[in-house]
């Protein structure tokens, strides 16, 4: 006994082939869903995280730069503290340094010093003159020099004390030049005879040193 099929199955290949047709339209719809949701992802990562990724990495520069410069200038503030503590340390030396070699002339310290050694001594000064052409010191340019020009009378060791008490005065200089004349032979060639001797007449010239700052010097 035999069958015949047909019939059948040509009445089902429609439905089949709407079957297949549908899964392919289906497919094809899913495809479509995918691009579209690849564009969209893809929109999203250009125009709206690529904005936050450059903000957030230029904010993690800028974290980066700030951390270092935090950390120079903490350096450069513990130099700062540093240099305050040795400074503070060498304060009292240094106001001893700066009045053997002061960063300005000083001439009117300069002229007490002399008066008070003389006073000292008893031969005050009776005369005294400031050269007052500064000149650079030829074994350091950086160092300058003025010239004062002294005459004190009175006995000899006691002219002679005045001016040892000069070189070693802290204040830094050197005696350029020095004359001891006999006040008996001044008194001599005098026009006036009855003068009494007291001493000699010293007359001499001491130079004496400082050190400006650079940005000072002319």
């Amino acid at each position: 006994m035999s069958l015949n099929l047909n019939p059948q199955v040509s009445r089902a290949k429609p439905l089949f082939d709407y079957i297949k047709k549908q899964q392919e339209n289906r497919k094809f719809i899913k495809s479509i869903e995918i691009g579209a949701t690849f564009i969209l992802i893809t929109f999203f990562l250009v125009f709206a995280l690529r904005p936050t990724i450059l903000t957030i990495s230029s904010l993690k520069g800028d974290i980066e730069s700030k951390k270092l410069l935090k950390e120079e200038l903490r350096v450069k503030i513990n130099k700062v503290i540093a240099a305050q503590e040795l400074f503070s340390q060498v304060q009292e030396r240094y106001q001893i340094v700066n009045s053997s070699l002061p960063d300005k002339p000083n001439f009117y310290e300069a002229s007490s010093i002399v008066q008070q050694i003389g006073q000292k001594y008893g031969v005050a000064a009776d005369s005294m003159a400031f050269n007052l052409e500064v000149g650079e010191v030829k074994e350091d340019p950086r160092i300058q020099a003025y010239n004062v020009s002294v005459g004190v009378n009175g006995p000899f060791t006691n002219a002679l004390k005045f001016v040892t008490e000069i070189l070693k005065n802290r204040r830094t200089g050197y005696i350029s030049a020095l004359n001891f004349v006999n006040q008996t032979e001044l008194n001599n060639n005098s026009a006036s005879p009855s003068v009494t001797p007291t001493g000699v007449s010293t007359r001499f010239a001491t130079i004496f040193y400082y050190w400006p700052p650079i940005n000072e010097k002319k």
